[in-house]
């Protein structure tokens, strides 16, 4: 674990994007939902079924959050040009995370590093309270792009309360496109995906980021193109050449699509569907219900005798088991072997 600190200490991951979320965060997530629909006795239709349930849910809620964002939230400060901005182009939470660092940034002091002028300026950043750091901040005047060593926009990005102190100090007043991105804006849905400048943080690849691009653009050119064979045999052709490139590169032959080995001929081994269980599934009955079972003995009666009941001092006969095709004479026959 110690030689393997720089995978999973939060000090040597800073320059990396988890959105803010710590290393167990997805799994106890994932775990807690999964324990709200599904037992140990849950079968694996009722798991798909309830699985689907919450992922409408949880759809439904984005499109309800999808139409609140339309408007503009409530702004801390009305008329702030930074604030107006970023309330246009952040979703409600990315915008009252922002908000968060627009009012701490009150508590940072400046101080510009003395030196020659030129397309960079350097400033160290105090924030006055308990547990703060003197931090760097690193802006350039002619693009108005900004880095500070607290690594918060690579981490979660979003700009720091330093870089918003800085920006109020150079009269910056909207948020520079180089730090937006655009899974944190109202339109990340549509249009192009985001590009590859996103997958890059302070020169660290973003595996998760670069898979899910690369997804993305084969899905939009397959669904673009579905209509047109001459444009699909295309994509198709493309997808092998690349393939063929890539495992050069690589220095590996890769696997199919399909993830099974080559068979040159052979007949590859199927996944077959699993056995049926026939028969009644028994379940185990606790203590007390079998002790009961066993007291009440056999159900019901097979008999046809009456039933014979006794209220107070008279004695009453149970004539549901006689037949109403059947004669007065075997009433009168029943009545005697009743002994009345």
């Amino acid at each position: 674990m110690y030689l393997l600190r720089k995978r999973w200490a939060s000090v040597f991951t800073r320059d990396i994007f988890s959105a803010g979320l710590l290393a167990t965060s997805r799994s106890e997530s994932a775990n807690k939902v999964m324990k709200e629909i599904c037992r140990s006795s849950t079968s694996l239709f009722d798991l798909v079924i309830k699985y689907d349930g919450i992922l409408q849910k949880w759809r439904r809620g984005e499109r309800e959050e999808d139409m609140h964002c339309r408007w503009l939230p409530g702004q801390y400060v009305r008329n702030n040009p930074l604030l107006t901005h970023a309330a246009s182009v952040y979703t409600r939470a990315l915008y009252k995370a922002f908000e968060e660092e627009v009012k701490a940034s009150f508590n940072v002091i400046l101080e510009e590093f003395p030196g020659e002028v030129g397309e960079w300026l350097w400033f160290n950043a105090t924030s006055t309270g308990l547990r703060s750091r003197p931090r760097v901040i690193q802006f350039n005047r002619y693009s108005s792009h900004a880095t500070c060593s607290c690594r918060m926009w690579e981490s979660e990005g979003i700009p720091c309360r330093h870089i918003v102190k800085v920006f109020y100090l150079k009269n910056v007043v909207q948020i520079p496109d180089d730090l937006i991105l655009k899974r944190w804006t109202k339109g990340a849905k549509f249009g192009e995906s985001f590009p590859l400048n996103d997958c890059l943080h302070g020169g660290t690849m973003n595996y998760m980021l670069f898979v899910n691009k690369c997804m993305r653009d084969v899905y939009e050119m397959a669904t673009s193109s579905k209509d047109s064979e001459v444009a699909c045999s295309a994509i198709l052709e493309q997808l092998a050449n690349l393939r063929l490139e890539v495992s050069k590169i690589v220095g590996s032959p890769m696997k199919p699509c399909d993830g099974s080995e080559p068979t040159s001929g052979k007949v590859s081994n199927k996944i077959q569907n699993p056995k049926k269980i026939r028969g009644r599934v028994y379940v185990k009955k606790k203590r007390w219900q079998a002790e009961g079972r066993k007291k009440r003995g056999v159900k019901g009666r097979t008999s046809t005798e009456p039933k014979r009941t006794q209220l107070g001092t008279k004695t009453t006969i149970n004539f549901m088991n006689i037949d109403e095709d059947d004669s007065a004479d075997s009433a009168e026959e029943q009545m005697v072997n009743a002994g009345l």
